[in-house]
């Protein structure tokens, strides 16, 4: 199997053609072990939503799919798209992406990977529950057996890092015949294949499929996947040398009395950006300055060291710290300054919407920290609050959708893609569905429209890092913190290994070898 090989695009002339930076070894998040491979890995694991990729919506199903399966983009341990069943995507005007898929692969049953299987594979999953994700396709067709043209309704830069997502992941003819049976019995092309059958709230296993190209990408002979309620009785499991490795893990997992002393301990900053909403269409938040008092006036270090024991770090800007073109101080008013705070509220007349609502989910543990916010904002502008957080999460979610919100509101955003864009378009686009704040700014839909269509990459970057600093200029929300992930891993565990926007890489993981 050839390396695998970084996505870019380069300006030829007047077009841009997508060409192949070959990457002799991936940026990771941990040294990838030099150690022998083989053992059987346990694997702590809630119950999955499905095994089909088309269905999969929860991150516990995808750390399962990326083992059953390989789609034509990957990404590397430092979340860089990179080429992998695809030999090649090519566009010259970032709409129409001509796409080479490299020939030899197989499905666990031995039919071939070709173009049909990724052309039905994505005409299910354009119907299911990821059906967001092939809003921008106008067209598929198949060129050969191994060649497929795909037509956007507009450019979009975005896309090859779009195709790792696992909804874009090719089904088996046996899948298709089957239905749902592959739910229970799945039918991959990746590294791993299933033992058996998924056995509902007990466990899934996979063994290495020798017949995959590329072995390096399964070190362990077996992975284990052990389903548990909760996350309490999978950290029950731990301490008593039941598993060897936990993601996500609960706060009575961390390094302490509670754990084996020699277990390992995993932290790393996430993608997923916690957001205060300030609403537009409230006429009391309409004002940009207003919004900008609001900010300044929050002391997010100590809001965060009170609430989460210091352990999140702070959010400068709109995007995660993984993905390209995030920023780490682009947010100018993301800062404690009372003083100014104070000058800008008198600049914009004041404040005029009374006792100021600040709404989360039920259930989640937002009370604390909301708390603390609102007894900032009453201590340095005078602003009385209230809190609202009596919404079950699906009632939230539709009260948002809805515009319905009467003051502030937490919002939480956990990127489709590595790219910076994955969170300004669905958010901060004029109409967009994730547009809670009601933001419309026909600025920043111009520079979100010409990042995308920009054949040079740094440029397209740029085009999306100037909307982001216009949306901070606005401040439709603020950004808040990173949400943190967690793992634990027993001292059978030679290589614990991570990919900074997939999550941990149990394929790559290693053990101590007796």
């Amino acid at each position: 199997m050839p390396p695998r090989t970084a996505i870019r695009t380069v300006v030829a002339g007047a077009a841009a053609v997508a060409l192949l930076a070959t990457t002799a070894a991936p940026a990771s998040a941990a040294p990838v072990s030099a150690s022998a491979p083989g053992g059987e890995l346990r694997i702590f694991s809630l119950e999955p939503v499905s095994l089909i990729p088309s269905d999969a919506t929860d991150r516990t199903s995808m750390l399962v799919l990326r083992q059953l399966h390989s789609g034509l983009v990957d990404y590397a341990l430092d979340g860089t798209p990179v080429l992998d069943l695809a030999e090649s995507i090519e566009s010259v005007d970032n709409q129409q992406w001509s796409i080479e898929i490299s020939p030899g692969y197989a499905f666990h049953d031995g039919d071939p990977v070709d173009a049909e299987a990724f052309i039905q594979g994505w005409d299910r999953a354009s119907q299911g529950p990821n059906a967001h994700l092939f809003a921008r396709i106008a067209s598929v067709e198949q060129v050969d057996d191994f060649g497929l043209l795909v037509t956007l309704d507009e450019p979009f830069a975005g896309f090859p890092a779009l195709l790792g997502h696992t909804a874009f992941f090719p089904v088996a003819p046996g899948c298709l015949e089957m239905g749902d049976f592959c739910n229970e019995n799945p039918i991959g092309n990746g590294p791993y294949q299933i033992v058996g059958s998924w056995e509902h709230d007990v466990g899934i296993t996979l063994q290495r499929f020798d017949g995959y190209p590329d072995p390096g990408q399964a070190l362990p002979d077996v992975l284990s996947y052990q389903i548990y309620p909760d996350l309490d009785a999978g950290c029950q499991a731990v301490r008593f040398g039941q598993l060897d490795v936990m993601f996500p893990i609960p706060s009575q997992c961390r390094p302490g009395d509670t754990l084996p002393p020699n277990d390992g301990y995993f932290a790393e900053d996430s993608n997923a950006v916690n957001y205060l909403g300030l609403p537009s269409y409230l006429p009391e938040l309409a004002d940009p300055r207003v919004r900008r008092a609001l900010s300044l006036a929050i002391d997010w270090e100590q809001v965060v060291g009170a609430a989460f024991d210091g352990r999140l770090a702070l959010a400068g800007g709109l995007a995660g710290p993984h993905v390209t073109g995030a920023r780490p101080a682009a947010c100018v008013d993301c800062r404690y300054d009372p003083v100014e705070a104070q000058a800008l509220l008198a600049e914009a007349g004041g404040w005029s919407g009374g006792e100021l609502a600040l709404w989360a989910p039920a259930g989640s543990g937002h009370e604390s920290w909301l708390t603390l916010v609102g007894d900032q904002l009453q201590a340095n502008l005078g602003i009385d609050y209230r809190l609202e957080v009596g919404l079950a999460l699906p009632d939230y979610l539709a009260l948002a959708e809805a515009g319905g919100f009467t003051g502030a509101f937490w919002q939480g955003w956990d990127p489709d893609y590595p790219v910076l864009d994955a969170y300004l378009t669905p958010q901060f686009r004029t109409g967009a569905p994730a547009n809670y704040s009601g933001y419309a700014n026909p600025d920043v839909d111009d520079l979100l429209a010409a990042g995308d269509a920009e054949p040079d990459p740094a440029g397209t970057i740029a085009l999306y890092q100037e909307a982001e600093d216009v949306i901070l200029a606005d401040l439709p929300v603020i950004p808040m913190w990173f949400d943190q992930w967690e793992a634990v891993y027993a001292d059978t565990v030679d290589q614990f290994v991570w990919n900074l926007f997939t999550g941990p890489e149990y394929g790559l993981t290693t053990l101590h070898q007796n």
